[in-house]
Order: structure tokens, then C-alpha cells, then sequence
């Protein structure tokens, strides 16, 4: 393997989910707080903003993951087919 495919990224994993949902933590707590009513706990807008953004998250991981991985397919693809057309 050369380094411009040791490079090349196919996906991204559970670093990506993550930082993805730290970020969106705070919007979403801040959601939840604002939805809430004032009976409810602190603790109730601190778990589902978290929840929300978990959530959220996974759905953003998934969509990058998509259009990585189609990405590489379509380059393994177009790499086939020049290798065959060379033959």
C-alpha cells in the first residue's frame, strides 16, 4: 500500500460520532431546556439533549459515512475499467 491510499479516508468511525455529538450537545440541551416544561427536573433537558443529539449525530456519521464510501466505489470502479480498456 503507498501512502496516497494509506491516506485515503473510506470512512469515518466512532471519533467522528463523537465530536459530532459533543458539538451538538449544547444546542440540543438548550433545546430541550427551552421545550420544557417547569416542573421538570434539570436533569430531564440534560438527558434528552443528549439523547437528541446522539441521535442527530448518528444520522450526520451515517450520511458522511454514505457518501465516503460511494465515493471510493466509484473510484474503484472507474479503476477497473481503466485497467481494463489498458489490456
Amino acid at each position: 500500500m503507498n501512502k496516497s491510499e494509506a491516506r485515503r479516508l473510506e470512512s469515518v468511525g466512532w471519533g467522528f460520532y463523537l465530536i459530532v455529538a459533543v458539538v451538538l450537545s449544547g444546542p440540543c440541551i438548550y433545546a430541550a431546556w427551552k421545550i420544557k416544561y417547569d416542573f421538570h427536573p434539570w436533569s430531564y433537558a440534560v438527558g434528552l439533549g443528549a439523547i437528541f443529539a446522539a441521535a442527530i449525530a448518528g444520522v450526520v456519521a451515517w450520511a458522511v459515512n454514505t457518501v465516503l464510501q460511494s465515493r471510493v466505489n466509484r473510484a474503484k470502479l472507474a479503476a477497473r475499467k481503466a485497467a481494463k480498456r489498458r489490456k
